[in-house]
């Protein structure tokens, strides 16, 4: 069976391209541009890497292609695999405290709409391109996804909110010391 791990070069220069993005053309602080930076390219090493590219000669893609589409409601998943769902239900949050930062409510839910089907879909497309099924097109998944995002949205109104108040408390304190 060969297998392309996600190798760490790769972690890292996808990490510069969306750092350098973030601090270079939209201008946002150096923390903040190299967090986005390191979080994409975390998800997207979670999320694709390893794969199979030959599972070799006894596997047979067609009897196993009816694993690709699952139906589990997160409810049901939670009980069957709480670890796995409850690291999806985290891994999106900052996703949508990121997005919305950066873009409208009614973008940011678009968005978040076309990044999660994209994702599940890119995992059916490897399947297919790799003759292996080695993701299914989840649709406790997508629930869990989009619910984590929402609580990333949301959660961007008290921060967002808090957020000069707890700096002006901060600057105050190095100032006078």
């Amino acid at each position: 069976m060969e297998v392309i791990e996600f190798s760490y070069p790769l972690f890292i220069l996808i990490s510069i391209v969306i750092f350098c993005f973030m601090y270079f053309f939209k201008k946002r602080s150096l923390f903040y541009a190299l967090c986005v930076g390191l979080y994409i390219s975390f998800v997207i090493c979670i999320l694709f890497f390893p794969f199979v590219t030959n599972p070799g000669e006894y596997y047979h893609f067609g009897e196993e292609l009816r694993w690709a589409v699952d139906f589990y409601l997160p409810s049901s998943k939670l009980r069957r695999l709480p670890e796995y769902t409850l690291f999806h239900l985290a891994l999106f949050i900052p996703f949508g405290f990121i997005l919305r930062n950066e873009f409208s409510l009614k973008k940011t839910i678009l968005i978040s709409i076309a990044v999660i089907f994209g994702i599940e879909n890119i995992q059916l497309l490897i399947n297919f391109l790799s003759y292996y099924v080695q993701y299914a097109y989840d649709f406790g998944d997508i629930i869990i996804h989009h619910m984590s995002i929402s609580i990333g949205i949301v959660l961007y109104y008290p921060v967002h909110y808090l957020y000069p108040h707890i700096y002006k408390i901060i600057m105050k304190w190095t100032n006078t010391e």
